[in-house]
């Protein structure tokens, strides 16, 4: 699901590019083990520079993390062409030898995009649910209309002896909320306007539910990085119906009930609306007292308005008729 919002204000500075190296690796490769503290270290000595690793079936069907996704993570490395050997790296989506990063990466710093990647993820009342909220803005004019758009979700490290001999794990893929080579989506016109999109997703049986992030990676058609981002966390504000139901509920609109059309009472920055079980159903931002907030297209039943004041989270519970 997407939106498009006009931006009240028409920022028109890129914003700094986030690198990202994707890399492909092996559990029961031992040339793998070798080599892979090196590439965490040129990471880790280029501070904002994203990690995310995927285990292929090749050279190695043994692979522990393959073997809990074959499908995405072999799809993901034939979409660069380098399946049949590990370790390989990509760097803002070209694929480079990872002897080279060290040299690589340093002049990237300076590097700007003409589009802002923001991602929110929030755990929701089930302890291992998430949803996701995913932003692209313009914010310098670019010729660019299209292009793929991957989020995916990574366990910071997974810490687990392995064939190989490795013990840890670093940003472990672990599924796919979109194609695993990227959504086709169309960008942002004007400068200033954005785009969301909304995903959901259920924890695995053997995740880390507080090491789980999403990453984000905006290509364009040919590949080539248009920025990256990896989600901002608010584990702490859990969304929920025991959230929900505690006592400083207020009121944010009228009527309530409602058939469908409620009314703000007060200028409100951002406001999401939640089914009772903690899905996400509508993000609205910017809104004006007195301004409407369309409900007709949903089922009857309970739902529940969100906005934030700094860190106090105001509730209304809501009655759609």
């Amino acid at each position: 699901m997407s939106a498009l919002i006009s931006s009240v204000s028409n920022i028109k500075a890129q914003v700094a590019l986030t690198s990202i190296v994707e890399h492909f690796t092996n559990t029961s490769c031992s040339v793998c083990n070798s080599n892979n503290p090196g590439i965490y270290n040129n990471i880790n000595s280029n501070p904002g520079v994203l990690h995310i690793s995927f285990h292929p079936s090749a050279p190695y069907v043994s692979d522990i993390f393959n073997q809990q996704n074959k499908t995405e993570n072999d799809n993901r490395t034939q979409f660069y062409g380098i399946f049949g050997s590990t370790p390989r790296t990509v760097l803002n989506g070209t694929p480079i030898s990872y002897s080279s990063l060290g040299k690589a990466l340093p002049p990237l710093s300076s590097q700007t995009s003409n589009y802002l990647l923001t991602i929110n993820q929030v755990k929701i009342f089930q302890a291992d649910s998430f949803n996701v909220e995913v932003k692209i803005k313009k914010v310098a004019s670019d010729p660019l209309q299209n292009a793929l758009l991957f989020i995916g979700v990574s366990e910071d490290i997974v810490t687990q002896t392995t064939n190989n001999g490795e013990a840890n794990h670093f940003n472990v893929f672990r599924k796919s909320l979109t194609s695993i080579t990227g959504n086709n989506i169309t960008l942002p016109g004007q400068v200033g306007d954005s785009i969301l999109f909304n995903f959901a997703y259920k924890a695995g049986t053997n995740w880390q539910v507080n090491k789980l992030h999403t990453i984000g990676i905006l290509q364009q058609s040919n590949k080539l990085l248009i920025n990256s981002v990896k989600s901002v966390n608010t584990n702490n504000n859990v969304v929920g119906v025991e959230a929900f139901d505690k006592p400083q509920l207020v009121d944010l609109a009228y009527p309530n009930p409602t058939t469908g059309a409620l009314y703000t009472l007060r200028p409100i920055s951002e406001l999401n609306v939640y089914e009772s079980i903690g899905k996400l159903v509508s993000t609205r931002r910017d809104l004006k007292k007195g301004e409407i907030i369309d409900l007709s297209n949903i089922q009857k039943g309970i739902y529940y308005l969100v906005y934030f004041e700094g860190n106090q989270r105001n509730v209304q519970k809501v009655m759609v008729q």
